[in-house]
């Protein structure tokens, strides 16, 4: 540890040396340059010695010469994060999640750089004759352009098949021995990398030993360059892809919004035709017109007719879920079956059950008026609570043979009182009392 001048309150120190500037550089590189490199391996499926081989600090250099706009697009570009039909489909934004410009493949990432339409097919050779010129522009050695352009012709054009050797195999001279490893190497770690920028540092190598030459800026420009004329190319696949999406001129565009809006309108018309309870009574009045009208009005009514619609619908589903929490509150769960027995049973008063006693519910529809009919079942015993609403009504109850008097109070079954004789004394008792049916009789007459 080297001696801090007194007036230092911080230093920072970086492989054994004091860091006077680009401190956030470095920070940031100790602290997301380790994380960063293991999520591009395991998504490229890459070890660490190819991810070593990569001229990261090229692409770096290349990263930082363009504007924060480009910056983002050139990350989503490399991470495989553009907003695709495959990932529309992922989030539920697209049920499909089709190529715009062929409309029979699901859209990914490979597939936009490499769809089989015949626009996007003439796109594709268009841009690798202008990447084919940039290179000879930047300096290029011949062996080397035919290589390059050899491995991302086939990616490009022709990745169903397997892929070809280098053009210059076999070849005893320097120049066509340096290109062939340098594709072989740029093969292994893959073709649709060095599109999207991640290409081999053999490439800048190739340069420096054409040019007898051991710069290192070099080697970093020309390699900066190539990466460059390659995100370009990914970017004017990009924009045919979205014009072919969104529409190429403000009238297309316009077109396209304009279509999508009366489908979104025709969809909700036959939701509601289909189930006119998708929404409440109070909002039934934005289908009083017909959907003919509808269309015919401008762009931003129908807008704000989708937005109450959709409000509409939400406050429905929600209120229909509360109403179902409740419902399931009050009548509990459904439970099995109960075994049938032959002996009466003990019930309990429904006004006295536990609060933590749940209801049972009917397997059969209890709102038919034949569930009800309790004398053409009055020879039947219950076979299981659910008959009888979650009460188990014993099969005494209704046997006309039985002396008892069964209480739906829960008391135990007791013998009718009226089996024996009024005594003498009881008879003379009521027949005292003159006041008791007079009282009874107003009762009933109020």
């Amino acid at each position: 540890m080297p001696i801090l001048h007194p007036t230092y309150e911080a230093v920072l120190y970086y492989s054994g040396s004091i860091v006077t500037t680009v401190f956030r550089n470095i920070i940031y590189e100790q602290m997301f340059t380790r994380d960063l490199s293991e999520n591009i391996q395991k998504k490229s499926n890459w070890t660490a010695g190819q991810f070593g081989q990569i001229a990261w600090e090229a692409y770096g250099a290349a990263f930082r010469r363009m504007t924060i706009f480009q910056q983002i697009s050139v990350a989503k570009l490399s991470h495989g994060l553009w907003n695709t039909g495959a990932q529309k489909q992922l989030y539920g934004q697209d049920p499909d999640g089709l190529c715009p410009v062929c409309n029979q493949e699901l859209e990914t990432v490979n597939h936009i750089v490499q769809c089989n339409h015949h626009t996007a097919t003439s796109l594709r050779q268009q841009l690798i004759e202008d990447i084919s010129d940039e290179l000879c522009l930047l300096g290029t050695p011949g062996a080397a352009v035919r290589s390059f352009i050899a491995g991302i012709t086939w990616w490009l054009l022709h990745s169903e098949n397997p892929c070809p050797t280098a053009p210059g195999f076999g070849s005893i001279l320097s120049v066509e021995v340096w290109s062939t490893a340098a594709y072989a190497e740029q093969t292994s770690l893959g073709w649709g990398q060095a599109f999207f920028g991640r290409i081999s540092k053999l490439w800048g190598d190739i340069f420096l030993k054409d040019n007898k030459s051991t710069s290192t800026k070099a080697h970093t420009g020309w390699t900066k360059g190539v990466i460059k004329c390659l995100w370009d190319a990914s970017f004017r696949i990009w924009t045919h892809r979205n014009e072919a999406l969104h529409g190429k001129t403000i009238t297309e565009q316009a077109q396209i919004k304009e279509t999508a809006l009366h489908n979104n309108i025709q969809e909700a018309y036959e939701m509601h035709r289909a189930n006119p309870t998708i929404i409440g009574a109070s909002a039934q009045h934005l289908f009083d017109k017909s959907m003919e009208t509808l269309l015919q009005k401008q762009r931003q009514y129908k807008l704000c007719w989708l937005r109450s619609v959709s409000v509409a619908i939400k406050h429905q589903q929600c209120e229909t879920d509360k109403l179902r929490k409740q419902a399931a509150r009050f009548f509990g769960t459904k439970c099995p079956p109960q075994e049938t027995t032959s002996s009466p049973q003990r019930t309990s008063n429904p006004s006295t059950l536990s609060p933590k006693q749940d209801r049972r519910l009917p397997t059969e529809d209890i709102s038919s008026p034949h569930s009800y009919n309790l004398r053409s079942n009055r020879r039947r015993a219950c076979l299981s609570a659910e008959e009888s609403d979650g009460y188990v009504i014993p099969p005494a109850m209704f046997d006309d043979t039985s002396e008892s008097s069964y209480s739906w109070s829960g008391q135990l079954d007791v013998r009718l009182q009226c089996d024996s004789n009024i005594t003498p004394t009881e008879l003379q008792a009521l027949a005292d009392d003159d006041g008791y049916w007079t009282r009874l009789s107003q009762k009933y007459r109020k």
